[in-house]
Formats: structure tokens, sequence, C-alpha cells
């Protein structure tokens, strides 16, 4: 995919669980890290934005462990 200059994601007023009307811009085309502390609504932000974009058919939620987000079973039972 072919990615334009200067192209971005923009997120006004999100409002979802913990997030309480936040502004986002993430830039195309590279790696985008969210960090914050427990709780400040980063699994929920990134679980809505790959849900509203079409990359997931559903939304997890952090509360049920069944996020994108959340380690898988091996890892869970192994606890890294």
């Amino acid at each position: 995919m072919q990615e334009r200059e200067g192209a971005e994601i923009r997120i006004r007023g999100a409002r979802e669980h913990n997030l309480k009307n936040v502004d986002v811009q993430i830039p195309l085309g590279g790696i985008t890290v969210v960090t914050g502390p427990s709780g400040s609504g980063k699994t929920s932000l990134a679980e809505s934005l790959l849900y509203m974009t079409g990359a997931l058919d559903r939304m997890g939620r952090t509360a049920d462990g069944n996020t994108v987000c959340d380690y898988d079973p091996e890892e869970t039972k192994r606890q890294i």
C-alpha cells in the first residue's frame, strides 16, 4: 500500500471507558507507541481504532480479557 506523505489518522473527542474527550493524531507509515499509566485508556484507544478502521471485526472488552492487546492463552499460562 502506498502511503501519502503527511497522511495520518485523526481521532477527535474520543470517549471510551477512561478516555475523556481525547484528540489524537497518528502518522501513517511508521510505528506508533501508545504509553500511559495503567487504566488510562491505552487498550480502549487501540481496540477502538482497529475496529473502526476495519482491522478487527469485533470489539473486545478489557474487563473480559478478550482485546487484541491481551496475551494469548499460552502467554497467560506461562505468565510471560
